[in-house]
Formats: structure tokens, sequence, C-alpha cells
């Protein structure tokens, strides 16, 4: 009876075995060795090479040495070399047979190498739209100084015209003293901007630098990107970017090679449901002879082949096990497709928030615009008044707090607008493109391209 199974794994293997015996035997007669005691040295060198193939075929090639003396009489070679090749080749046709069963853990482990690559590309968006919006963050407080620096100006010119007017006899101290008191609230307020600017400096210092840069830390950061202004149109239709969302959304791609991978377990699976019918074949060659060149010879030229085929066939009669694993594999398939759609689900609404979330930004934009050059006018109307002796420097003071206000206003909408124009290109899968990121590169610690470098 000659069986053969399966032979080594999808990955090739080589093994190679040399050992040395010596075996002393002792015997109750002379008559067969015509020694009473039997010394045999053998040498022994055994190779073989192994493996499995995508859609299950194994094969094995053996080949073996043995270089063995011995001081029984009578033989016909002594020292003798035995050699031996082998071929056996093993393929099954129903169950074991495909790539579900080879590559199932190559295949896997390469969509988990993916799935990995993807989490970090969401992490990298994440992490950079934080960088974004704190960058953001700092134009708004870098605004803010400025306009703190201006209403101190302002204020610092009311506390001298308050002052002449009273010399003038055309003012009151209670004038003056509002004045200074303005001027007093305006410097606290130029203090907490900037103390505000420095502190968001450095947050975004720490977010710029892995490594506690003493020089960074020491440098003034100098803003290049003004805050985006309202522009109408700028943006494609809700349909346009919700395809490419779903066509470039790493959460999308992680979904997917997901399912992907429940695909290839169903497989698996559903192959292990079947039979198993296998056919093998198998050549061995022998040799027997004094000397190493005659072995070989023997070899090549089949002195003395051996040649075997067969089949096998088994049915397991229940294989419940197998049903059991095949249901789970198709609820957790069935699991899979469900996420996959909940994410699509998900990207369609981020996507629609985020344009929501743009078009309102917009709209606030152009309101506090439209509120700060109303008011504007009106400080300025203000002004024009007091000069002319129709106005009071309470009423000055009034107009200045609504143009600030108005003007801190305009600025918290630019920034809100300016994030959502982030959390729109996060949402849609474009941020990192829009400023040149290329996720492999930044897993290597490099996140710009330089279109000079090679």
């Amino acid at each position: 009876l000659v069986t053969i199974g399966p032979r080594g794994i999808f990955d090739p293997t080589l093994s190679m075995n040399l050992s040395y015996d010596h075996v002393v035997s002792p015997l109750n007669t002379k008559k067969v060795a015509g020694v009473a005691a039997v010394t045999v040295p053998s040498t022994v060198l055994q190779t073989r090479y192994q493996q499995e193939l995508p859609f299950g075929t194994s094969y094995s090639v053996t080949f073996n040495l043995q270089h063995q003396q011995s001081t029984q009489a009578g033989l016909l070679f002594n020292p003798a070399l035995t050699s031996f090749w082998s071929l056996s080749v093993y393929q099954p046709l129903l169950n074991g047979a495909g790539h579900a069963l080879t590559r199932r853990f190559v295949t896997i482990a390469d969509n988990d190498r993916q799935i990995v690559r993807e989490a970090f590309r969401t992490t990298l968006n994440n992490t950079l739209s934080s960088a974004a919006n704190a960058y953001w963050d700092l134009i708004a407080l870098r605004d803010n100084v400025r306009l703190a620096r201006e209403a101190v100006s302002i204020a610092e010119q009311s506390v001298n015209d308050s002052r002449l007017r009273q010399e003038l006899g055309v003012g009151t101290a209670l004038d003056t003293w509002s004045a200074e008191s303005q001027l007093a609230s305006a410097r606290v307020g130029l203090v907490s901007a900037m103390t505000a600017a420095e502190q968001q400096a450095v947050a975004l210092k720490t977010l710029i630098s892995r490594n506690n840069d003493p020089v960074l830390m020491a440098s003034p950061i100098e803003p290049t990107t003004p805050l985006p202004d309202p522009a109408d149109g700028d943006l494609p239709p809700l349909a346009e970017r919700t395809a490419v969302a779903l066509a470039k959304r790493a959460s999308i791609r992680q979904a997917e090679l997901s399912l992907k991978n429940q695909h290839i377990a169903e497989e698996y699976t559903r192959k292990n449901l079947l039979p198993t019918f296998s056919v093998y074949g198998s050549l061995n060659l022998y040799g027997l002879a004094p000397n190493t060149s005659a072995a070989a010879r023997q070899l090549a030229q089949w002195a003395y082949p051996e040649y075997a085929v067969g089949f096998t066939w088994s049915l397991p009669m229940f294989n419940r096990a197998a049903q059991a694993d095949d249901m789970r594999a198709r609820l957790e398939v069935q699991e899979a497709e469900g996420a996959l759609q909940r994410t699509k689900t998900q990207i369609r609404v981020q996507v629609a928030s985020a344009d929501v979330s743009v078009a309102q930004g917009r709209a606030q934009v152009l309101s506090a615009m439209q509120a700060s050059r109303a008011s504007a006018r009106a400080f300025a109307g203000e002004q024009e008044r007091m000069d002319e002796g129709i106005s009071t420097p309470y009423r000055v003071m009034l107009a200045h707090r609504d143009l600030s206000a108005a003007q801190s206003a305009e600025i918290r909408a630019r920034v809100n607008y300016a994030k959502a124009l982030v959390a729109h290109d996060v949402a849609v899968g474009e941020f990192l493109d829009r400023y040149g990121i290329v996720s492999e590169r930044a897993q290597q610690g490099d996140l710009w391209i330089d279109s000079r470098r090679p």
C-alpha cells in the first residue's frame, strides 16, 4: 500500500540531515555473518526540498546517500554506498485545492498590512488637520493682538483728546477718567491677547517638531497664509465630492479590505465542506555500489526504479464542525458588508455636513464683514460728530466697543470658516493631497514633497 499526503507548505522548505552511527551487534552464531559480533559504522546524508503551490499542488524532491561498512562476511560491497532519489507529487481536486487554502494567511497578512497603512493615513489626517486648526487659531489670535493694539492706540488718542478738552474747558474730568479707564482696559486686553497668541505659538511648535528643539522654541512663527476669504462657487457639486470621498477615504478602504478577509475565510470554510479527493504519484530511484560515481551512474540510468500512483477519497458523514465554521464565516461576511455600507453612509453624511458647515461659515463671514464695515462707519461718524462738538466721548467709546466686537466676531467667523474648509477636505479625503503630503513618505518621517528632490 502506497499513500502520499500533502508535501510542505506554501513557502518552500529545504531540509538536510547528516548523521554518523556506529553499531556493534552481538550474534549467537557465526554461520550467518561469519563473526560473533558485527560492527557497522554508517554515515547518512538526507536532503529534501518541498513546497505547496498556489493551487494546492505539492511536491517534494528527496536525495539520500548512505555510506556503510561492516565486519560481516559475504557482502557484495564493503564498504557500500546506497543512493536514493525521489520525486513525489500530491494534487487535491476538491478539499484543499485553490488559493483559499494555500494563500489564505499570506493574502490576509497583505490585507492586514494595507489596513494598518490606511489606519495610519486616518491618523495622519486627524493629526495634521488638528495642526491646521491650531495654525488658524494662531492667525486669529495674532489678529486679535492687532485689534488690541489698535484699541490701545485709539484709547491713548482718546485720553489725549479728553485732557486737551479739559484744559480748554469744553470737557470734564469725568470724561478724562473714563478715557483713562478705557485705556487701562485696552492695555489689559492687549496683554491677554499677546499671552494667548504666544501660548498658541508654543502649542503649534510642539505639533511642528517631534523633538523639543530649543532653536525652534526660541524662534518666532511668522504665518504666511492669511485666513481664507469666502468665495462663491469654490466647491464642486455635492454628488461629485461624495463620489471622491467614497473613492479616497481611508475608512472605506479599511472596510473593503476587512470584507476581503472575511470572503477569504468564507471560501476557506466552504472548501472544508467538500470531501477529500486527491491524486498522487511518486518516482523513486535506488542505487547500491562500492563508490559514489557508480551509485550516481545507477541513478542516472534508472537501474532500480519504483513507480507509484494512486488516489485518496474521504467523505465525512456529518462534518458538523466544518458546517459550523462555514456558518460563522457567512455571518461574519454579512457583518463586514453591513460595516462597509454603514461606513459609506457615514461618509455621505460627513460630506453633506461639511458642505453645510462651509456654506454656513461663508454666510457668517459675509455677515460679519458687513457688520464690521457698518461699525467702522458708525465709529468714524461718531468721531466726526465729536470733532464738531455734537457728540460725547462716551458715545465715541461705545462706538469703538461696537467696532471691536464686530471685528472680533469677523475674526471668529473667518476662523470657523477656515476650520470648516479643513473639515471638508478631511471628509472628502483631499486634505493630504491639497497640501502635497504622501502617506508612504510620512511613514518614513518625511511629510513634504519637494519637486526639486530626485
